[in-house]
C-alpha cells in the first residue's frame, strides 16, 4: 500500500468507475500501483492521462467490489385454491301484521251479526187481596237472540298490541208464563187459579273495554285476540206489573187482565273473543269474528206494591262480519 500526496502529478493507467489505477513513487524510492479514489483527483487533461491528488491519501492496490444495487423480487407462488363458496343462506321472509305497514294506528270497526242467547228464570209475584197473601207464579224464557250490530274505535300502541271500546245491541224474546192464584172473596185457602202465556220484549247494552293481541297469518290476515271487561248499562225486561180480574158468584172463575211494564237493570261482567282481519287495501279491512259476553245482571220488578229482583244472564255467543278502517 502506498501514499499518494497533495500537488503531485500522476500517470492514469485505467479508470474504472469512480476509481483511477495510478502510479506512486513513495518516499522510499518504492513504485506503487494503486487505486484512488475520483473526489481526491483532479484530471489535468481528457481524455484522462495525468490526474493530481488534491489531497495526501492511502492508495487502494484494487478498486472495491462494485456494488450491485440488489432489486427484491417478489416470490412467484401458485395461485392458491380458491375456498369453495359458502352457500347461500336462504332468506325467510318474517310475516308482519298486515296493519303495521299501513298508514295510521287508529280504527274503527262496524259490524253486524247474530247472537245467541237463553236463559230460564222462575220467580214468584207475591200480592195481598181479600185480606189472604198470594202470588203470582212466573217462568220467563229469556232468548237475547237475534240480530245485533256492533261499533267499536281502537288503537295500536306496537305491532301487536292495542286496546278498543266497543258497543253493541241485541234484543230478542221473552216467553213468559204465568199461574196466579186469586183468594176467594168468601173463603179462606179456597184460591182460585187462572194461567196464561204472553211474548214479551228484552233487549240489553253491552259496552266492552278490550286489550288487542294481534298476529300475522300471512300479509293479508292477521289474527286478532280479544279479552277485557263487559259492562252492560242496560238490560231491559218487559215484566208483570199488575194483575186485575174479575168474577162473579159463586166465584168460582176469575178472568184476569195482566198489565206488563219494562224494567231495567246493570251490571258488570267479562268477554273475549277473536277474529280475522284481511286487507282489502291499505287502510280497509273485512273482519270475521266471534265473541262471548258474560254478567249478572238484577233487574227489580215492581209488582204491586212488592220489589222483586229477577237474576238475569246477559251476554252470549256472537257472531260478527264487518269493515275496519285506519286512520
Amino acid at each position: 500500500m502506498g501514499v499518494v500526496r497533495g500537488g503531485e502529478i500522476y500517470e492514469v493507467l485505467e479508470k474504472t468507475g469512480v476509481w483511477y489505477k495510478i502510479v506512486s513513487e513513495q518516499t522510499d524510492g518504492r513504485k506503487v500501483t494503486g487505486y484512488v479514489h475520483q473526489s481526491l483527483l483532479v484530471e489535468l487533461n481528457a481524455p484522462t492521462t495525468t490526474v493530481a491528488a488534491t489531497t495526501q491519501e492511502k492508495a487502494k492496490t484494487k478498486p472495491p467490489a462494485p456494488v450491485t444495487e440488489a432489486k427484491a423480487v417478489k416470490k412467484q407462488t401458485a395461485p392458491a385454491k380458491p375456498a369453495p363458496a359458502a352457500k347461500p343462506t336462504p332468506l325467510v321472509k318474517k310475516n308482519t301484521p298486515s296493519g303495521d305497514k299501513e298508514e295510521g294506528k287508529l280504527f274503527v270497526r262496524i259490524a253486524g251479526g247474530y247472537a245467541s242467547k237463553s236463559t230460564s228464570v222462575n220467580t214468584n209475584l207475591p200480592f195481598t187481596a181479600y185480606f189472604e197473601e198470594s202470588s203470582v207464579a212466573s217462568s220467563y224464557d229469556v232468548k237475547g237472540s237475534g240480530p245485533t250490530g256492533e261499533l267499536a274505535v281502537g288503537y295500536w300502541f306496537s305491532k301487536s298490541l292495542g286496546a278498543e271500546v266497543a258497543f253493541s245491541y241485541v234484543s230478542g224474546s221473552n216467553d213468559a208464563s204465568f199461574t196466579a192464584a186469586i183468594p176467594h172473596p168468601l173463603y179462606f185457602n179456597k184460591t182460585r187459579s187462572a194461567s196464561w202465556k204472553k211474548d214479551l220484549s228484552y233487549s240489553e247494552m253491552e259496552l266492552d273495554l278490550n286489550l288487542l293481541y294481534r298476529m300475522a297469518i300471512n300479509e293479508k290476515m292477521n289474527l286478532v285476540f280479544t279479552l277485557g271487561g263487559a259492562y252492560f248499562p242496560s238490560v231491559s225486561l218487559e215484566n208483570l206489573s199488575i194483575v186485575e180480574w174479575t168474577d162473579s158468584y159463586p166465584y168460582t172463575e176469575v178472568t184476569v187482565s195482566p198489565s206488563y211494564d219494562k224494567q231495567t237493570g246493570s251490571g258488570f261482567g267479562v268477554n273475549a273473543g277473536a277474529s280475522i282481519d284481511y286487507a282489502l287495501g291499505k287502510k280497509m279491512f273485512l273482519t270475521l269474528g266471534a265473541r262471548y259476553s258474560t254478567a249478572s245482571v238484577t233487574v227489580d220488578s215492581e209488582f204491586f206494591d212488592s220489589t222483586v229482583g229477577i237474576d238475569l244472564k246477559p251476554g252470549g255467543i256472537r257472531g260478527l262480519v264487518g269493515i275496519k278502517f285506519l286512520f
